[in-house]
């Protein structure tokens, strides 16, 4: 198991890399320490017939090592006194250990390593010999001073295996110095001051990478291209301070605080010509003309942009609906700026000014009858409220027939539905007599086919028209 965990540790290490910082390079290492001895459960020392365990115990020992770059070449003494479990008897214990160690850096303080050699245990005055192996780490506090930690392990004779956790110092001579720890020794070192853990070159002298005058370390933008000037943090310079360096910049004069694009310049969102900036309609629909503040043209100043204005030509000062359309409030196709009659009922025919001219009233009559039936009476009604609206107005109501029975019978009928309109007129909304005059028509003036029931139905009708 021993030998398993050993040679994973060694991989392990040995695959993490192969840098060396100069402060042990070329040195020799003396490392007094401590540790403690913890013996295979199988040795033990034979009395009799009984066998006693031996007890683990505290050892102190010496490391002498030297090491050229990632490698070295040392020696282990070691040394302590175990008793046996049952009798009372003290021993002796010697451990040494000659050895190679690989060494892989962390950075310029810690040293991982493992050893591997040739080591045993002396036990009154027996000798067991067997492979060598440690595992730890030496910490540099200072150039010449530092700490170790390792694991050491003794494979025995017989499949015996032996710990020996340890705890030392390290006093480092020799070696070449390299003060700021950059892996470039003093001598060598043209930027001896370069602070700890900077990358630098051959020289001692920390990467700049683009070769913009500022190091790695400090650069902001490490990737400027080579010739771009830039700051004191290495970063191309940004005049106009819009977020887009001068080198890239195809607008350099954007005044500061304008959204840019990804050229530097002023972001126009709806593509009309005018940057957002300025733009004071700026969600105005692709294609659509503009003026100078970017907002859509209103040629006839309606307060409706001409791409939505059905009426392009209004004149100025008349009001519009959402369409740009001059407002015509009684729905009678005269705009409100030139109906001189605005309250006209909807769906009553007027002239080019607004004014009343003929109104179809939704009254129809049964075959061969004049009676008014009741759901009619609301649409007289009506009539009636626009005629005191407009006492001025004189109407002629108009009956009509389809063409079932004689022209003569069907003449004298629709007298008697015209009749029978302006008698509900006058006696019961009070409409003055004289304004109303009832005239039948009978079959002469059809609006729908008489060969159909639905177009006679049409045809038995009443319609009021203005009598000027």
């Amino acid at each position: 198991m021993f030998k398993k965990k050993l040679a994973v540790a060694v991989l392990s290490i040995a695959m993490a890399g192969n840098t060396f910082a100069a402060g042990l390079k070329d040195s020799f290492i003396y490392s007094p320490h401590i540790g403690y001895h913890m013996y295979d459960e199988e040795r033990s020392a034979k009395s009799g017939s009984t066998y006693y365990g031996l007890k683990n115990n505290l050892t102190g020992g010496l490391t002498l090592e030297k090491v050229f770059t990632n490698f070295g070449i040392g020696v282990m003494f070691g040394y302590g006194k175990t008793s046996l479990e049952g009798p009372d008897v003290i021993r002796d214990s010697y451990d040494w250990a000659v050895f190679g160690s690989y060494y892989s850096p962390v950075n310029e303080k810690l040293f991982p390593f493992v050893s591997l050699g040739i080591g045993g245990n002396a036990l009154n005055h027996k000798t067991l010999t067997g492979i060598y192996g440690a595992l730890g780490v030496r910490y540099l506090i200072w150039n010449n001073l530092g700490v170790k930690l390792a694991l050491q392990g003794l494979s025995l004779w017989k499949g015996r295996y032996d710990l020996i956790p340890t705890v030392g110092v390290d006093i480092v001579f020799g070696g070449e110095v390299d003060s700021d720890r950059d892996g470039v020794v003093d001598s060598k070192d043209i930027c001896p001051n370069t602070p700890i853990g900077v990358k630098v070159n051959e020289n001692g002298c920390p990467l700049d990478s683009d070769k913009d005058g500022v190091a790695d370390y400090l650069d902001k933008c490490p990737d400027t291209p080579i010739g771009v000037k830039v700051d004191n943090n290495g970063c191309p310079l940004d005049s106009d301070k819009d977020g887009v360096p001068d080198y890239l910049d195809r607008c350099p004069d954007t005044p500061v605080g304008v959204n840019v694009d990804k050229n530097g310049c002023p972001i126009d969102s709806d593509r009309d010509g005018i940057p957002d900036y300025l733009d004071k309609c700026p969600n105005t629909p692709a294609g659509v003309k503009v003026n100078k503040e970017g907002c859509p043209l209103d040629s006839d100043k309606d307060g409706v942009a001409d791409y939505l204005d059905k009426c392009p030509n209004t004149p100025i000062g008349v009001k519009v609906d959402n369409s740009g359309c001059p407002l015509d409030s009684d729905k009678d196709g005269v705009p409100d700026y030139l109906d001189r009659c605005p309250n006209t009922p909807k769906g009553y025919k007027v002239d080019e000014k607004g004014c009343f001219v003929e109104a179809r009233l939704e009254i129809h009559f049964d075959v061969n009858s004049a009676e008014i039936k009741p759901e009619y009476m609301p649409e007289i009604e009506k009539f009636a409220k626009f005629l005191k609206e407009n006492p001025n107005i004189k109407v002629e109501i108009q009956g009509h027939t389809d063409n079932t029975g004689s022209e003569e019978y069907n003449l004298k009928l629709s007298q008697r539905r015209a009749e029978a309109v302006r008698k509900v007129l006058i006696e019961k909304y009070g409409i003055s007599p004289d304004r109303v005059i009832a005239k039948g028509y009978g079959e002469s003036m059809p609006i729908a086919p008489n060969d159909t029931e639905e177009g006679r139905a049409k045809n038995r009708r009443v319609v009021a028209k203005i009598i000027k």
